[in-house]
């Protein structure tokens, strides 16, 4: 019966314009030193989705509860997006060949529901899913409920995890407290305790994301040390001025320097995130597919650096192919109008 309510609930969100944005979550096998020798993808099963849906279904109605009630309440919240990176989100998805129907200051969580859900190509989706991942806000603790835009609800809470996050035991007391001792006195100390702790349980939300990152980049570092020189396949996840990111297919991240690509001098346009070669106008872009070797790893530094493989195989786009001959045929032009001058001026 859970598992028919479950669907129901998903498909109730889905049509409602929640967001699916997965991102690789890694799980290492340790020996009984600590030591990595395996890494795993983590995927969601259908228990798992089950256990989600049901569990976000009740924090909506804690949240709306106590959003009916007009009691002082810590709600979870997730902001549109900042115009200027939706922008940035379409300008890029054009570029590479996908338009997006919808306006960058009135963006609503169901036009990005259905721009994902109109990709076949399980890797085209994921990349698309990457950089709408990066342009949203990032969801954070509050007192004043703004809404949760990723899953499309006008009012959310956390309040199903009390063992392991604070917010939720403040919810649970708050239900204890107003909801069955029926107690509806409080005070503007108690409010400004609850704001307190909206922004401070945020800003311990990222500090222990940054660890649990730090983590993950350590036990990587720590794995691919004992596959230097060994052939990995993967996509282009990241771009900076020196160099750009590629995730492997076993989910490790590694880096590669623009100087370690012979082929050309890469210089890095942000606007597309893409890497275009000076001289021979290769490119290299957001999502290619590309075979790396595993060339060194720094272990206290959690870096792991990547050369590529068969570099010569990059490809050019088709519209950096018609920029080049569009100008390879104004130059003949020019050489040819040039020639039929000095032709003229011999006479």
């Amino acid at each position: 019966m859970l598992r028919e309510v479950s669907r129901k609930i998903r498909k109730r969100r889905s049509r409602d314009g929640a967001l699916n944005l997965d991102t690789t979550e890694l799980q290492f096998l340790v020996d009984e030193k600590g030591e990595p020798y395996d890494v795993i993808k983590r995927t969601q099963g259908e228990g798992e989705k089950l256990i989600e849906d049901l569990m976000i279904s009740a924090n909506e109605m804690v949240a709306t509860i106590f959003e009916k009630k007009n009691i002082p309440f810590i709600y979870r919240i997730h902001e549109q997006p900042k115009a200027k990176k939706m922008e940035a989100f379409i300008s890029l998805s054009g570029h590479l060949g996908y338009k997006c129907n919808f306006s960058s200051l009135a963006v609503e969580p169901i036009d990005l529901a259905r721009y994902l859900d109109s990709f076949e190509n399980g890797q085209d989706k994921e990349i698309i899913s990457m950089m709408l991942l990066r342009s949203l806000a990032k969801a954070r603790y509050c007192c004043d409920n703004k809404g949760h835009f990723g899953l499309a609800s006008k009012c959310y809470c956390h309040f199903t995890s009390p063992i392991r996050r604070y917010p939720d035991l403040i919810v649970a007391r708050e239900i204890d407290r107003f909801l069955i001792d029926k107690d509806n006195e409080y005070d503007l100390t108690f409010v400004d305790n609850l704001n307190y702790i909206a922004e401070d349980t945020s800003a311990k939300e990222r500090r222990a994301m940054t660890i649990e990152r730090a983590v993950d980049d350590l036990e990587s570092a720590k794995y691919m040390s004992k596959h230097i020189g060994e052939q990995f396949s993967g996509i282009i996840t990241g771009m900076t001025n020196n160099g750009l990111f590629v995730e492997t297919s076993i989910g490790i991240e590694g880096y590669i320097d623009y100087v370690s690509l012979e082929d050309d001098f890469y210089v890095f346009d942000e606007q597309y995130m893409t890497a275009r070669g000076k001289f021979h106008h290769h490119e290299h872009h957001l999502g290619d597919e590309v075979d790396i070797t595993v060339v060194s790893v720094n272990i206290e530094a959690s870096q792991i650096t990547f050369e590529l493989v068969n570099n010569e195989t990059t490809k050019v786009s088709k519209k950096t192919q018609k920029e080049h001959k569009s100008k390879e045929n104004a130059h003949r032009r020019r050489h040819s109008s040039s020639k039929k001058g000095k032709k003229h001026g011999r006479r």
